[in-house]
C-alpha cells in the first residue's frame, strides 16, 4: 500500500507533467479501476476498458 505521502508528492509531479509519475499512477490503478468497473458492470469488458483509458486520459 502506497502511504499518503508518497501519493502527495506523486500528484504534484504528475501536475508538473512528470511523464513517470503517470507511468507509475497508471499502473498503481489501472488494474483496480478495470475490476471495479468489471464487478459494476457484471463483468462488461468492453465497458471497464473504455472507462479506464477514458479516466487515465483526463488525468493526462
Amino acid at each position: 500500500m502506497v502511504n499518503f505521502t508518497d501519493e502527495k508528492h506523486l500528484l504534484i509531479d504528475l501536475k508538473d507533467g512528470s511523464f513517470q509519475a503517470f507511468e507509475r499512477l497508471y499502473n498503481m490503478y489501472s488494474g483496480k479501476l478495470y475490476n471495479f468497473i468489471m464487478r459494476l458492470s457484471s463483468g462488461n469488458q468492453y465497458m471497464a476498458e473504455e472507462v479506464v483509458q477514458s479516466t487515465f486520459i483526463r488525468i493526462w
